[in-house]
């Protein structure tokens, strides 16, 4: 959720600076195509190949999204009906306590996405679950409310929200684990879990970008590094950790000691696969788009140069 989050707000951002054209090019270049280019190279090392997604399906709904989100756009600039609606959608985003009106049409959803406490996500090319994929859309329309009042954020760091943020996400996240495991959870009690879930999740992206938003002033090289390597850490981490992991259980660690050497290997591991295999190489263009990659396509021939 919260990916759909900052998707959703930097999304709006390229929708209003670069218009809905270069949005959808861009989302179809970074999220599109390398969907399919890694999607395609992780299934082909373990065969046989059926168009499986893996930790990828985030990508594969996200593409889902940001379509929507194009769609919607280009109808608002043609029509003020749906333009003044989509000012009153995102009318809750002016204060943070007007964000607990999001979480309505999230709690009604999230036993539909979030059967027995694990999110339902297609596994492969195709698969599509209706509900799912609207517990999504509603978190990246929260994201999109909060780049039209931006000047939220700026409640959004201090203090006493944070802290008050950490304490409703801690306790809901108990309280969920508590229902979950409940004897009669399937007795009408999923929606006293569903509360917990969105309250934790929701408690947890305030926390999370509050706190950035209060430690992170300025230009900072080394945030600026973990930012370049996000996504490619994103896409590259899972075959590591499991690998590093195996080696970790096989001599005889158990899981919670091989935890963090596991997480330490799988970056260390992530980050030198994106500086041989990614970030010198055409698949940098994919992740980090034309503007900003390393390996220029005019080099080969595959882009004309501005």
């Amino acid at each position: 959720p919260l990916f759909f989050v900052l998707a959703g707000f930097f999304g709006c951002m390229i929708l209003q600076r670069r218009g809905v054209k270069a949005f959808l090019q861009d989302r179809l270049l970074r999220i599109g195509l390398t969907l399919v280019v890694f999607a395609s190279i992780f299934d082909l090392l373990y065969p046989p190949f059926d168009f499986e997604l893996g930790h990828l399906w985030f990508l594969y709904y996200l593409m889902g999204v940001c379509a929507l989100a194009s769609g919607a756009a280009w109808v608002m600039a043609r029509a003020i009906v749906v333009r003044n609606l989509a000012r009153a959608l995102a009318w809750p985003a002016k204060r943070p306590a007007g964000l607990v009106i999001y979480l309505l049409p999230l709690i009604a959803v999230t036993p539909f996405a979030r059967f027995q406490g694990w999110a339902i996500i297609p596994e492969a090319f195709g698969e599509f679950h209706p509900l799912p994929f609207l517990y999504y859309c509603l978190w990246f329309g929260m994201g999109a409310a909060l780049y039209w009042h931006k000047e939220t954020l700026a409640t959004f760091r201090q203090w006493p929200l944070i802290i008050g943020s950490f304490v409703v996400a801690v306790l809901s996240m108990f309280g969920g684990f508590e229902a979950l495991f409940a004897p009669d959870i399937f007795e009408g009690q999923w929606y006293d879990w569903a509360i917990y879930s969105v309250l934790s999740t929701a408690a947890w992206c305030l926390f999370f970008i509050g706190l950035c938003l209060r430690l992170l002033n300025g230009q900072n090289r080394v945030v600026s590094w973990l930012v370049e390597l996000s996504y490619p850490i994103y896409i590259l981490h899972v075959q590591p950790s499991v690998i590093i992991g195996a080696i970790f259980l096989g001599m005889g660690w158990s899981a919670g000691l091989a935890f963090w050497p596991t997480v330490a290997g799988a970056f260390i591991s992530s980050v030198a696969g994106y500086y041989v295999l990614i970030k010198f190489t055409p698949l940098d263009w994919l992740l980090a788009g034309p503007r900003k990659a390393w390996f220029r396509p005019q080099w080969v021939g595959l882009w004309r140069s501005a």
